[in-house]
């Protein structure tokens, strides 16, 4: 039997989740609130540990549709070998979305959860001790208002719910986040509001899922939005991303944070300045892919980034997460369907590309890529390998 080619995914309604309220922490039931176009059963709303609200139980899945939201400004998270991808503006009809969907790497299966109680976009998306929590961007009442979100809503996988959490101190758009020691860092991003004038931000806050608290933290060297956040041998690295103070010039300017120190230094900057881009690290090797620049990487502190090969990249405003030490990278602005994605393989320095199939010694699914263009090296990703 021929497998089914990775670009072309089904998408199939998660199983309803029937309604009960559950105290749990870490964000565990979730407190949705009736926005437009939805509805949901009137709960009375409670506390739950870890500071984040308890409310109404996951409603069902939206009904199955042919293919994956085109969106760009969205969010990417990763939860071992599956992407949840929420969020964002649809390429189409410009719809601010609340569509929060869970794509298996394994498989190529796409599935809707539960809506996001808040559709918004620009928000930071992460994951962390198995949940995964949108932070801050703008809603499009936040946009027409002319202000920025602080909001801070979480996903429980396996109970298919959301809860609030406690919202940040500052509330912020195009900003990033990474994870290191069981906290979640909110870094940069722009401060004020469109409409009062926006300026970008230097500040770092921390949220403790555990305690359920933001804790301040030393703001970063460089104020930036639209750059990229990722974790490595135990620091928080910082890249690229656009500054206010140079005429929104993209910057190569890279910076990392050790938490234990409570220390900012500076980093070698990358080889092009870059904004609106997916970052990944993978063995202590950090990858910047896109932002209007060729791809490169760079063994975390030490030697010189290097160029990598270059490859056709979805639109700006695209969003990613690692999965096995390969950056998967979806949607974009122009992008017709959020599944058509590039993958690039940090560990092998190779993309790969889904196009095709093909069947790889022993029977495991792969892909047929592309002959070489203009110097690209491609390689294969075995399914069952991801």
């Amino acid at each position: 039997m021929q497998p089914t080619p990775l670009w072309k995914y089904a998408v199939r309604p998660a199983a309803p989740v029937f309604a009960c309220i559950v105290l749990a922490a870490l964000c565990g039931a979730c407190g949705l609130t009736p926005t437009q176009n939805r509805t949901a059963p009137a709960e009375s709303a409670g506390r739950g540990a870890g500071g984040c609200a308890v409310g109404d139980p996951a409603r069902p899945a939206a009904p199955a549709t042919e293919e994956v939201i085109a969106r760009h400004a969205h969010g990417v998270a990763a939860i071992g070998h599956r992407l949840y991808i929420a969020g964002g503006v649809e390429n189409r009809g410009h719809a601010w979305l609340d569509a929060m969907e869970r794509l298996d790497t394994r498989t190529g299966i796409a599935e809707r959860l539960a809506p996001l109680p808040t559709p918004r976009a620009f928000a930071a998306v992460v994951a962390c001790q198995g949940r995964v929590y949108v932070i801050g961007g703008m809603s499009e009442a936040d946009r027409d208002a002319g202000r920025y979100s602080a909001t801070v809503e979480c996903l429980d996988p396996e109970r298919g719910t959301w809860s609030t959490c406690p919202s940040m101190p500052t509330p912020r758009s195009r900003l990033a986040a990474a994870v290191l020691g069981g906290r979640i860092y909110a870094i940069g991003g722009l401060t004020g509001g469109d409409r009062d004038g926006c300026a970008d931000s230097a500040i770092v806050e921390a949220f403790d899922p555990t305690a359920g608290a933001w804790i301040p933290m030393p703001p970063m060297p460089t104020p930036r939005h639209a750059h990229a956040a990722v974790a490595a041998r135990g620091r928080i690295w910082v890249l690229g991303g656009f500054s206010t103070a140079r005429s929104l010039g993209p910057m190569p300017v890279v910076e990392s944070f050790d938490p234990a120190a409570g220390a900012w230094r500076a980093e070698k900057p990358m080889r092009s300045a870059r904004a609106w881009f997916v970052a990944g690290a993978h063995a202590d090797t950090l990858v910047a892919l896109g932002g209007a620049s060729g791809p490169e990487q760079w063994p975390a502190g030490a030697g010189e980034w290097a160029a990598l090969p270059v490859a056709d990249l979805p639109g700006r405003r695209a969003a990613g997460a690692v999965v096995d030490g390969v950056v998967w990278i979806l949607g974009g602005e122009g992008a017709e369907n959020v599944t058509r994605t590039r993958r690039f393989d940090i560990r092998r320095g190779c993309w790969a590309e889904e196009r095709g199939e093909a069947a790889d010694p022993g029977g495991a699914a792969g892909l047929t890529l592309p002959a070489d263009r203009g110097g690209t090296t491609w390689c294969r990703v075995p399914t069952g390998a991801r």
